[in-house]
C-alpha cells in the first residue's frame, strides 16, 4: 500500500543521540521529516526553542527518561504537539503519564521493547491464564546509560544489563561521590548493581531479553544488534496510531495492534 507525499505524516525529532539518529535513519515513506531539534548546538539541528514555528503531526522524543522527558514532553504538549517516546522508568510510568496534560493532544509513552512490546506480551500471557516471567540482557540499556551520564562529575558511562544484575562502567575523577549517587539513584534499585570505574569505554548497542511462561508454552525472545534501531522502529510504528486515537496519554497496552499499520481494517481482516 503506497502512501503519497500528500498523505505523509509530518514528524519532528527532539534529541539527536543514538535513538534520534536511529529514528532519522529508519523513517518510512509515509513519514516526512520536518526537522531535528536539540537544546545543544549540533550541526544539522534546529534549536529546540524554535520548534513552535514548525507544523508537525508527531514529535519523536528521543531524550533521556530520567530527567529530560518529565520536563520536555509536558512542555511540548503545552505547545500543541503530539508525541511518541520510549520512556523506560518502569516504576514511575503512572506518575509520568499523569503529568502530561493532553486536552487537545495525544501522547504515546513507553513505546519501546520493554516497557512496550514485552508489556503487551505479558498482558496476553496473563489473559490466557499463564504466568509471564521477564529477563533482560546481556546488553546495553540506553535509559540507564543516559541516567549514568547525567550524574554530575561523570565523564562517560555505559550500563550493561544481565538477567539478574546490572554492571555500570564509569569514567570519573570523583569515584566516591559518583559511587554514592549511583547506589542511591532510583533507576538502579530494581536489580543488584555493580559499579566499575574504568579509563575507557567501548560503545556497544546490542541487547537481549525474554518474556516467557515457566513451561515456555509461550515465549518471546528478542536479540538485537542495535537497541536504538529496534526501539526506533517500534516508536515509528506507534506514531501511526496518533491519528486514530482521541486526545490523551496512552501506554502501548492501551492501543489496538491494528493502529500500527496505515491499512483499512477490512484489508487487515
Amino acid at each position: 500500500m503506497e502512501t503519497t507525499q500528500k498523505d505523509a505524516i509530518c514528524v519532528g525529532i527532539v534529541g539527536f543521540g543514538n535513538l534520534g539518529r536511529a529514528i532519522r535513519d529508519n523513517l518510512p515513506p509515509d513519514m516526512n521529516l520536518v526537522g531535528i531539534f536539540s537544546r545543544r548546538k549540533v550541526d544539522g539541528c534546529i534549536p529546540l526553542k524554535d520548534i513552535k514555528n514548525h507544523k508537525i503531526d508527531v514529535v519523536f522524543f528521543c531524550g533521556g527518561s530520567d530527567r529530560d522527558a518529565p520536563i520536555i514532553v509536558p512542555k511540548l504538549h503545552r505547545m500543541g504537539f503530539n508525541t511518541v517516546d520510549s520512556y523506560d522508568n518502569h516504576n514511575n510510568i503512572t506518575n509520568y503519564k499523569k503529568s502530561i496534560k493532553t486536552k487537545k493532544t495525544t501522547a504515546i509513552i513507553g513505546a519501546g521493547w520493554d516497557p512496550g512490546l514485552f508489556s503487551v506480551m505479558r498482558i496476553y500471557m496473563t489473559a490466557f491464564g499463564l504466568t509471564p516471567n521477564t529477563s533482560y540482557g546481556p546488553g546495553v540499556s540506553m535509559g540507564h546509560t543516559n541516567a549514568l551520564k547525567a550524574i554530575p562529575d561523570v565523564t562517560d558511562a555505559q550500563q550493561i544489563t544481565y538477567p539478574n544484575k546490572r554492571v555500570c562502567y564509569v569514567i570519573t575523577k570523583h569515584k566516591k561521590q559518583v559511587h554514592g549517587a549511583i547506589k542511591t539513584h532510583p533507576y538502579f534499585q530494581d536489580l543488584p548493581t555493580t559499579i566499575k570505574f574504568v579509563k575507557k569505554i567501548t560503545p556497544s548497542f546490542h541487547h537481549a531479553g525474554e518474556v516467557a511462561t515457566p513451561d515456555n508454552q509461550i515465549k518471546l525472545t528478542v536479540k538485537m544488534q542495535s537497541n536504538p534501531t529496534f526501539t526506533a522502529r517500534i516508536m515509528i510504528a506507534y506514531a501511526r496510531a496518533i491519528k486514530k486515537l482521541d486526545s490523551g496519554a496512552f501506554t502501548v497496552d492501551e492501543i489496538p495492534p491494528s493502529y500500527l499499520l496505515d491499512y483499512d481494517i477490512t484489508y487487515l481482516i
